[in-house]
């Protein structure tokens, strides 16, 4: 009979966090960039989702304005950051996203409600 694997505890949910926290104190403590930590990362799968992008754009915020929260930022600061991300993106992948409109997302919710 095979035993019934559940999903992680509350204490265990917990834990992570404050190993994350403890982690990252250390990390902080020796000097230790995401980048190393990104580089160090080959051999091992690292999908490329909205979270981890979300992250990009603050280390460009934060090396343009010294801000670590989106919502301390002005609007020229957004612009300038969007720039920045946008031209990394660009040069080194290929890919251009420009700015969402009202329009756009309007249009882009019409469309999938058609299908």
């Amino acid at each position: 009979m095979e035993k019934e694997t559940r999903i992680r505890t509350s204490l265990q949910n917990k834990c992570l966090h404050k190993l994350f926290s403890d982690v990252a104190n250390e990390m902080l403590a020796q000097g230790i960039e995401r980048r190393t930590i990104v580089n160090d990362l080959a051999g091992y799968s690292c999908p490329v989702d909205a979270s981890f992008l979300k992250d990009v754009w603050k280390a460009v915020m934060y090396t343009q304005t010294g801000l670590q929260s989106t919502t301390a930022m002005n609007t020229s600061q957004v612009q300038t950051v969007y720039d920045t991300f946008n031209r990394f993106i660009s040069e080194n992948y290929g890919i251009h996203c420009p700015w969402p409109t009202l329009e756009a997302m309007y249009a882009h919710e019409w469309y999938d409600e058609q299908k």
